[in-house]
């Protein structure tokens, strides 16, 4: 090889190495999006949803309550479904942020937990005295088809404190195949009347609580689980609980059980049917 050559064959080659050892890295539209995360206030750190391309669709996010509607249970979780309406284009990531408002200083609720419906990279970070969620995810692989409804996943709300609270979508960046944004528009805020219930049975710390959302306590004696304790506390002191909260104690046709053993055994039954069979809890 020519003397002088041989330089530039040298860095031509050294170019080339550099080339094939150095990672790939695309920002086009067709890229899989990664999973956004929430930071303390608010913004998205990396890795975030690359979305490039307006797909020139329209969805409709919603939140939407499990339950009896309108109602909940102080100290009992509320779920929520997060809800993508008119997905044309399917979805594969997306960005929700949710909003808490109390209606008065006796009552406050918060964002206390979330699960995916589909694997994902992603979570729910919240601010504002957990009162605001983001909640983030990219789904890979395992993509929705276009639908006319699509429930993302759920997050659960937890009030302490009799009075009312609304939950709502506030803003919500959705993309669909190709990383395509969809422009976004929110459903109604659901409003939520939270009932007072009866304080901690003596010897537990935490009251009965609702653990589907029916308005029933199932969860006897507060510590997130239903079993047999539960049936047996309920039994041991049916009578020193208030009349006026019988009604969230009446798992069997009369809400009059609750003083009697017929009350207890009903409360069996339906843990049995409705909790165990349906696998809502172990």
């Amino acid at each position: 090889m020519n003397a002088k050559l041989l330089p530039i064959a040298v860095i031509l080659f050294a170019g080339f190495l550099l080339a094939v050892s150095a990672p790939v890295v695309s920002h086009s539209g067709s890229d899989v999006p990664s999973a956004g995360v929430a930071s303390t206030d608010g913004t998205v750190l990396s890795p975030h949803v690359d979305i490039e391309t307006d797909s020139g669709e329209n969805v409709t996010v919603v939140l939407e309550k499990r339950g009896a509607p309108g109602q909940g249970m102080n100290g009992s979780p509320i779920a929520f479904d997060v809800v993508v309406e008119g997905a044309a284009i399917g979805v594969n990531a997306f960005n929700v942020t949710l909003d808490i408002t109390d209606s008065s200083t006796d009552t406050h609720a918060e964002f206390t937990d979330h699960e995916f419906n589909r694997s994902s990279l992603g979570g729910m970070n919240t601010t504002n005295n957990s009162t605001r969620a983001y909640f983030t995810s990219a789904l890979l692989d395992d993509t929705y088809e276009p639908a006319d409804e699509i429930t993302l996943g759920e997050v659960v709300v937890t009030p302490t404190g009799a009075g009312e609270f609304t939950a709502e979508p506030i803003e919500a960046t959705v993309a669909g195949e190709n990383s395509s944004s969809y422009a976004t528009s929110f459903g109604d805020a659901e409003t939520v009347d939270v009932l007072d219930g009866p304080d901690p049975l003596e010897g537990f710390e935490n009251r009965p609580q609702d653990l589907t959302g029916d308005l029933l306590l199932e969860d006897v004696t507060g510590d997130g689980s239903v079993g047999g304790i539960d049936a047996l506390s309920l039994y041991l002191q049916r009578s020193d609980i208030d009349d006026e909260y019988a009604e969230f104690f009446a798992f069997g046709e009369d809400p009059d059980e609750i003083e009697t053993i017929g009350g207890v055994n009903a409360l069996n039954l339906f843990l049995q049917r409705d909790l165990r069979d349906a696998g809502e809890i172990p």
